[in-house]
């Protein structure tokens, strides 16, 4: 029979290998952002919003806000995305500010959906 203890350190370590594997997902993917500049200088995010509104694949209710907030300041929320998920993949992977870094990778997924 398994100690308390032994499951609280087994829980630990496992909950531990998750905040790591996110950590390592939120740099890939962060590292051809921060690294390259086809995706936050060259128009790679506008043309990836451009697209998504003439595919029709935005939430009526996101297109304005994607048509006027967006697109007009697309090189400054390029560069919010690419550096804020290269933060949060840092902070899961390293284990400092986890909870702070969790909030935020939050709050980016769900945007991320609408």
């Amino acid at each position: 029979m398994l100690q308390k203890t032994d499951e609280a350190t087994r829980n630990a370590i496992a909950l531990a290998g998750l905040r790591i594997a996110i950590g390592f997902l939120f740099l890939i993917f962060a590292q051809y952002k921060v690294f390259g500049t086809k995706f936050t200088l060259d128009g790679g995010f506008q043309s990836w919003i451009d697209r998504f509104l003439q595919d029709g694949a935005a939430y009526p209710f996101m297109v304005p806000v994607l048509q006027r907030f967006v697109l007009p300041h697309g090189t400054a929320i390029a560069f919010l995305a690419a550096y804020g998920e290269l933060a949060i993949g840092l902070a899961l992977v390293a284990g400092i500010w986890v909870r702070l870094a969790s909030a935020f990778g939050l709050v980016y997924m769900l945007t991320l959906l609408f």
